[in-house]
This record gives C-alpha cells, sequence and structure tokens, in this order.
C-alpha cells in the first residue's frame, strides 16, 4: 500500500511540476489560440453598432491587462458623450462603465452634458487611465470593479496599477488622493508631456521646446516623490524622438524622426536612457508589453508585427500576427490584422483589423488553461487523499 501512494504522490508530483513549468515558461505568440470579435454598444435607436465603415471613427480599445480584460471606449453619437467599455474574458461580451465624471453622469450618459471618458491605456492589473470631464481631468476606471476615479490636473495620461498618473502640461503627478508633485522641466521646455508610469513609479514622457521634442524620465527618489527631469538618447541622424511606452523592467518604447525627412523607426530604450536597438527604418511601435519583454507595431508596408526579446532587447525576434490567422480560432473571418494598440505579458493582443473587408476591433487571446487548472486540482486532492 505504501508503494502504491509512493507511486501516486510521485505521479501527482510530476503532474504539478509540469504544471508548473508550463505556467512559468515565457509567453510566445504562437500559444494565441483564438480571436475574439469585440463588439460595441448598442445605441439608444437599438441599431448595433457591432461594425463600422471605420471603427477608430467613433470607438477605440486602448489596451489589455495581464488578466486579459480589455478596456477601451466608444462615442454612441458622434459627440463628446465618449463611455468607457469593458471586455471580459472568456466571453468577451462589451460592458458600458459610463462616462469620466462617476458623480455627474449615469452610465447611459443621460444626465448633464459634458465631456465623456478617453482612456489612453490600461496597466498590468487592469487600471485604465486617461482623460474625461468638463477640463479634460485625470480620469481612472478599475477594469476589475468598473469604478471610475477623477483628478483634478490637465490631460491625463496612463496611469499604474496603484493609481499614479501622469498627464500633458503642467508637469502634475497624481493618485486618487490628490496631486503628489509637479515635476521639473529643463530650462528651455515650454510643455510636457508624461505618457506613462510603471509599477516602479519611474515616469516617461517628453518636453519640447529643447529646442525639438526630446524624450526624458523621471526617476523616483522615494515615496511618491521624482527627482529632476533626464534627457533620453536622441540617436544620431534623427531630428528628434518621442518615448510613449514603459515596462516594469524599465525598459521603454516609442519612434524617431529622422533627419531630413527620412521617416520613423521605432526605438527601444533601457533603464538608463540608452537606445539599445532600433527595430528598422519604417517599422514603428505603437504598444509595449507591461513586463518591457515585446513591442508591437507596423512595418514599412503596413503588416502588423510583434518584437520579443528575451535578453534585455540585445537581440529581437520579428512575427507576424497575420500568419497566426489561419490556425487560431475564428481567424478564417479575418483578411489581416491593421493596428495593435495593446499587448500583455502572455502576448495576448488588441487592435483593429480587416473582418470581411470591414474594419473591426479584436482581441487575440489565450484561453484559460482549464484542463491545466483541472490537473492542478486533481493533483492537490490526490496529494490530500494520499497524506490521510
Amino acid at each position: 500500500m505504501q508503494g502504491i501512494r509512493n507511486k501516486a504522490l510521485i505521479a501527482t508530483l510530476s503532474s504539478l511540476t509540469l504544471l508548473m513549468a508550463v505556467a512559468a515558461a515565457p509567453a510566445v505568440l504562437t500559444d494565441l489560440q483564438e480571436i475574439r470579435t469585440l463588439n460595441l454598444l448598442a445605441e439608444e435607436k437599438g441599431d448595433p453598432l457591432i461594425i463600422f465603415e471605420n471603427a477608430k471613427a467613433n470607438a477605440r480599445v486602448a489596451g489589455i491587462s495581464n488578466a486579459g480584460i480589455v478596456g477601451g471606449r466608444q462615442t454612441p453619437d458622434g459627440g463628446n458623450n465618449d463611455r468607457a467599455l469593458r471586455w471580459m474574458p472568456p466571453n468577451y461580451e462589451v460592458d458600458n462603465l459610463g462616462k469620466g465624471l462617476a458623480s455627474s453622469f449615469d452610465k447611459d450618459g443621460n444626465q448633464e452634458a459634458g465631456i465623456g471618458f478617453q482612456p489612453r491605456g490600461v496597466s498590468p492589473g487592469g487600471n485604465m487611465g486617461g482623460r474625461g470631464g468638463s477640463g479634460w481631468d485625470y480620469v481612472q476606471v478599475d477594469l476589475n470593479t468598473g469604478e471610475h476615479f477623477n483628478l483634478a490636473g490637465g490631460e491625463g495620461w496612463t496611469a499604474n496599477d496603484a493609481g499614479i498618473q501622469g498627464g500633458e502640461g503642467n508637469g502634475q503627478v497624481s493618485d486618487r488622493n490628490g496631486v503628489l508633485q509637479i515635476l521639473s522641466f529643463l530650462p528651455d521646455a515650454v510643455q510636457g508631456r508624461h505618457y506613462q508610469v510603471n509599477n516602479n513609479n519611474r515616469i516617461i514622457g517628453r518636453l519640447f521646446g529643447v529646442p525639438s521634442e526630446v524624450p526624458h524620465m523621471w526617476l523616483p527618489t522615494g515615496v511618491n516623490t521624482w527627482g529632476d527631469a533626464q534627457a533620453m538618447q536622441v540617436p544620431d541622424g534623427f531630428a528628434s524622438a518621442g518615448v510613449r511606452h514603459l515596462g516594469n523592467n524599465d525598459f521603454s518604447a516609442g519612434n524617431g524622426n529622422l533627419a531630413d525627412d527620412g521617416g520613423s523607426e521605432g526605438l527601444i530604450w533601457d533603464p538608463s536612457g540608452n537606445v539599445v536597438r532600433m527595430l528598422g527604418v519604417g517599422n514603428v511601435v505603437d504598444a509595449f508589453s507591461h513586463d518591457g519583454t515585446a513591442a508591437a507595431g507596423r512595418l514599412s508596408d503596413g503588416t502588423v508585427a510583434v518584437w520579443a526579446s528575451s535578453d534585455g532587447w540585445q537581440t529581437a525576434e520579428q512575427h507576424l500576427p497575420d500568419d497566426l490567422l489561419a490556425s487560431v480560432a475564428g481567424g478564417g473571418e479575418w483578411d489581416s490584422l491593421t493596428r495593435i494598440n495593446g499587448i500583455n505579458d502572455r502576448m495576448e493582443l488588441t487592435g483593429s483589423g480587416l473582418k470581411g473587408g470591414v474594419d473591426t476591433f479584436f482581441a487575440l487571446v489565450v484561453p484559460e488553461p482549464a484542463t491545466l487548472g483541472l490537473l492542478a486540482f486533481g493533483g492537490l486532492i490526490a496529494l490530500r487523499r494520499n497524506r490521510r
């Protein structure tokens, strides 16, 4: 009997070891198994807004959390009535989370007139930051709960999991309790934009007028305090560069403008602010994974691409998501993907593409690993039984 128990225990531990090995394996694009159409809300008339001649004209997908929750917004009437949207796995049905000012508008936007919510991005844990309200204030929407948070300030950009958010204008950094600090500018700067705050509280953005657009970073010096602006590298041959995305490994990404109107090129900066990788002339970055190991964007011919690195961007592998459409569930309905604006640490993607010739939003995802969950559950039950 003891031998049987030992064999069962060994089998259980082997199964759990396999489970942990699978869970710990780095995400790759070929793990993606299903493409979901991100349907939109119906207008008050009852007409479905599932498909548009141009989906981006009155809606936007902002990104995807590491749990696979997608955030975005929609403007049903074509005016300043933007409503926050959420698509939850596994079915990705659309939820209306309301306008930017939770205290002034219900979820149908039926109260006083004003400007709604325009998201800029989604944090790893599902905090969607952006701007909203009559003064384009800093606004956050917790995609896990649907709760809105309104912060006074200029035009808000992305927020981290702790609710720290940057914006545009005077350098204000805020959290849900109020203003934390007004960031310093360089003497010749006339305006700043602070695009992203990662979970290490590092901030990246750009300053204008020094003498042109220059990428900058602000490093934390304590609890919710930051040091002076530090210029990041603009490579030789570039007239300017804009950093827009920041990973939790402190690597960042954006695009540079080549001198003499030579086009654009995607750039990756290391934590010291030096460009460590150029992605090729004409290739641009539109999104960056939360862990900073993958970038998504477009090649010079418009084809969407993902670049992934496992060695601090010393090298990078290029992948084409369109190549997956023939093999993933639902992929046969799509002609091509045209834009990626969200990528999480599981390499799940959000963006827009052509479905039957119509511009439509998508989420390219890994379905929940139910079989692995059952394996773990069964293994734990067997382990408990063998301990009796």
